[in-house]
């Protein structure tokens, strides 16, 4: 590595910019470290960013958080009251199928039609054993008060706030940055970011960047990355109802199925009894356009999310493609240096509430 290689040298860097890694470099910050986050999109988000459908700015899709208990309530009155993001209730409250949440096996007569052997009979068995414990968890969760939140100045209110707390020390956020190498030494570590080295203490990475080349101590580590191509379905609705919503629900449709969120975004600016609707699928989907509008419409009159009269007026699909470490990777990786590390989640709530607890007796 040549010294004119080099860029301004920070304690820490931070790959990627969604929610939880803004809140990885605030308490980093906060404790002193100089810390350098990057993106390699032209704005900051991750996968919670403003897009522009149908000439509105709007969320690019639900993600809800939520007081459950003591560690999540806790979580957003800090937000609240030190990161300074505001928060609101949903009203009406979202809806939650108890398979999003607890992954909840489906038992229906094919299940039943298909056992021909003793070991048709055991799977079966361990179904249902798995399905009447995650139901029961179901009902206990459903009955327990949970409230769900989103940030009154959408994510983009929500990301200023990150960007204003994480500059106020000698600290910075950068755009259009791709991460290509990382060498882990002894007493350093070497990031090449834009053909150009960073000397750095400590990394974090998102488990989403999408990075080539890892070195430990001069020898290339091996791993896999998960590639996927992800959908969303972004729909302008003409509906009389004011009923603004977040919904969970496993999709089925001919031979493929979606687990979609599914939210509706209020936009000042949009005309009057029509709505934006924003499906993001999160499993892989060959050819999420052959979805028919009728098949969209009616899941969500069924499930009385629109009004029955509700009808399509525009419809645009984005796909794009992204790449994960694959959990097995991550925790072998983490093991190898206390200086690095991979932050895994799966889910937006987890993932703060995991940062946070982390930090939360220093606060």
């Amino acid at each position: 590595m040549k010294e004119e290689d080099k860029i301004n040298s920070f304690d820490i860097l931070i790959v990627g910019t969604s929610p939880v890694m803004l809140l990885e470099a605030y308490f980093q910050s906060k404790k002193g470290k100089k810390v350098l986050v990057i993106e390699k999109e032209n704005e900051i988000g991750g996968a919670w960013k403003v897009v522009k459908k149908f000439e509105y700015e709007m969320d690019n899709g639900p993600h809800l958080l939520y007081t459950l208990n003591k560690d999540t309530s806790r979580l957003i009155k800090f937000l609240e009251q030190t990161v300074g993001i505001k928060f609101q209730a949903f009203k009406p409250q979202p809806k939650a199928e108890k398979s999003f949440f607890f992954n909840t096996p489906e038992l229906n007569y094919s299940h039943y039609a298909q056992l021909t052997s003793p070991v048709d009979f055991i799977k079966f068995f361990i179904k249902l054993f798995l399905y009447s414990f995650s139901f029961l968890r179901y009902k206990i969760f459903r009955k327990s008060g949970i409230v769900y939140k989103y940030p009154i100045e959408n994510c983009k209110g929500m990301l200023a706030s990150f960007d204003k707390e994480i500059k106020k020390k000698e600290s910075d956020i950068i755009t259009n940055a791709t991460l290509e190498k990382v060498f882990v030494e002894k007493e350093k570590i070497i990031a090449t970011i834009n053909s150009k080295n960073l000397e750095v203490k400590e990394i974090y990475l998102s488990s989403r960047t999408n990075i080539k080349e890892i070195y430990f101590y001069s020898k290339e580590h091996k791993f896999n990355l998960k590639e996927q191509t992800l959908s969303q379905i972004f729909i302008r609705v003409e509906d009389k109802s004011s009923k603004n919503f977040s919904y969970f629900k496993f999709l089925t449709h001919k031979h493929f199925y979606i687990a979609a969120d599914i939210s509706s975004t209020t936009i000042p600016s949009i005309k009057e009894n029509q709505k934006i609707i924003a499906i993001a699928c999160n499993k892989n989907v060959s050819n999420p356009d052959s979805i028919p509008n009728e098949f969209v419409l009616d899941e969500l009159i069924k499930f009385n999310l629109l009004d029955k009269k509700a009808k399509i007026l525009e419809r645009e699909t984005d796909h794009y493609r992204t790449a994960q470490f694959e959990k097995e990777d991550v925790e072998q990786i983490n093991k190898i240096s206390k200086r690095f590390e991979i932050i895994y989640y799966d889910n937006l709530m987890r993932g703060f509430l995991k940062t946070f607890n982390k930090y939360y007796k220093e606060t």
